[in-house]
């Protein structure tokens, strides 16, 4: 799907009359056929787990049902907590996804169009006042990066973390009360770990 997006703008901006394009910048070219077709590539491959989620979840639910009982609502509250987490977490980042976005939008369009009128620049001696606006430009750009940064760890976090929350909230509840028995732990701990990557990666990641 991407190759053929690439295709259709490519072939697109072939057919734009240069009143068109000169709207058109070289960074928001780069932009479109980079960050954000690689986003609707990867929209488009999660998109599926919308519906499979609920799905696996009462699938999943009814086979660890049979082995811990009333304990595995307590492993599917907690990988839903850490799913709702995780979708708000990707909320936070959208927005400064967009305006990061925006300025990378905006300084390639400025370091393009320093590059075509380089000679104007030099005759002025205009080098050090570009230099420093394309400087202010990409330190914004660095800030939102780490904010996007700071948020993504916390979102890898409470996935590699997930593992341990299932374990103390259903699977050693059940061993203090029945006892341990190797085969229902190893296979409720089988079967929560793959809700664990529909509810924590696959689903938030659709939304």
């Amino acid at each position: 799907i991407r190759i053929a997006l690439f295709s259709l703008i490519y072939k697109k901006t072939l057919k734009l009359s240069s009143r068109v394009l000169d709207k058109i910048s070289t960074g928001q070219l780069v932009s479109l056929m980079s960050a954000h077709l690689n986003k609707l590539d990867e929209s488009l491959g999660l998109a599926h787990f919308v519906w499979i989620t609920p799905l696996q979840c009462i699938l999943c639910v009814g086979l660890i049902w049979e082995l811990i009982e009333v304990n595995g609502f307590c492993a599917l509250a907690a990988l839903t907590l850490l799913g709702i987490i995780q979708a708000w977490l990707s909320q936070k980042m959208g927005p400064h996804r967009v305006k990061r976005a925006g300025m990378i939008n905006r300084r390639l369009a400025l370091t393009s169009e320093i590059v075509e009128n380089i000679h104007s620049v030099k005759a002025y001696g205009w080098e050090e006042v570009m230099e420093t606006i394309i400087k202010n430009i990409r330190q914004d750009e660095m800030t939102l990066t780490r904010k996007i940064g700071s948020l993504r760890y916390f979102y890898s976090a409470s996935y590699f973390f997930s593992a341990i929350l299932v374990i103390v909230s259903a699977i050693v509840p059940h061993a203090l009360s029945k006892g341990i028995i190797l085969r229902r732990i190893f296979t409720t701990a089988s079967y929560c770990m793959v809700l664990r990557m529909t509810l924590t990666r696959q689903l938030p990641g659709s939304i």
